[in-house]
């Protein structure tokens, strides 16, 4: 039997550990990829593949503070040295390169889910640089805190039963394939399940479900890092994700505005070629 709102609402609140926002009152403004092709997941993994870098570079700036140039993360995914990027910072953005890697071959495969397994699998190669073997593709094992704001993530015994119930909440009520994204991105950042490489792992994951769906793949943009970083520390402290959502949307605008109909062509013909 459907759920009225108000159940609804008591139902997400309790699945998503606190987390909530105004259920499907949200408009998305991304679009799936602009193709003529069937196969709308194999291009839009072929886009990503082809953003890569400037992916890299923007994500790992806002999430990381990561001051690295674009022609330095490429020089890194290339798997060369940049001299100007410390040994820490190269690893970070070489291990994100690497599980994006994991995602696109999950996609290509068929295999890519909304699930533990998959996440674990991403985090393993994301995490590269932070973590020991042991703690990389697990739920971690201790308690943690988040520098920069009062709230408290899930105690480590309980995150195996709030990552199931969230997920499944998700998967189950959540149909528009953006908001499920940006909605799965934000439940992984706030509940902390890994010790280190939460927001790294999460924005891979929410380009996987994205490209699963035949969108485009995003970037969070550096020019709104601040606006971001205050965002997520208000959204970590009451739960609420209106405002973040509102600024992915502003993020979605400003990044694809630019896209005009040539570069659209561009890009068919270019995937032509690849598919030869």
């Amino acid at each position: 039997m459907e759920m009225d709102l108000a159940s609804l609402y008591e139902h997400m609140h309790d699945a998503l550990d606190g987390m909530y926002y105004s259920y499907s009152e949200h408009e998305y403004h991304l679009q799936k990829v602009n193709s003529t092709h069937n196969d709308l997941v194999h291009e839009a993994v072929f886009t990503f593949d082809k953003n890569l870098a400037f992916i890299t570079w923007q994500n790992l700036a806002v999430l990381e503070n990561i001051e690295a140039t674009l022609p330095e993360v490429i020089t890194i995914l290339d798997g060369c040295r940049a001299k100007s990027v410390s040994p820490f910072d190269s690893k970070k953005i070489l291990s994100y390169g690497q599980a994006c890697q994991i995602l696109m071959q999950l996609l290509k495969e068929g295999r890519f889910n909304l699930d533990k397994q998959i996440l674990c699998a991403i985090h393993h190669y994301c995490a590269q640089a932070d973590l020991k073997t042991d703690d990389r593709g697990a739920f971690r094992r201790e308690n943690v805190i988040i520098s920069g704001t009062s709230y408290v993530p899930p105690k480590y015994e309980d995150l195996e039963d709030i990552f199931k119930e969230g997920i499944d909440f998700i998967n189950m009520h959540v149909d528009n394939p953006v908001e499920k994204a940006l909605l799965a991105f934000l439940f992984c950042c706030r509940s902390q399940f890994f010790k280190d490489g939460n927001k790294r792992t999460a924005s891979i994951f929410l380009n996987g479900i994205l490209l699963s769906h035949g969108f485009a793949p995003i970037a969070i943009l550096k020019d709104f890092k601040q606006e971001m970083v205050k965002l997520l520390v208000e959204f970590y402290e009451i739960g609420n994700a209106d405002h973040i959502i509102d600024f992915f949307n502003k993020n979605f605008d400003e990044q694809f505005k630019d896209r005009s109909e040539e570069a659209k062509q561009k890009s068919d013909r270019a995937f032509a070629d690849f598919l030869k």
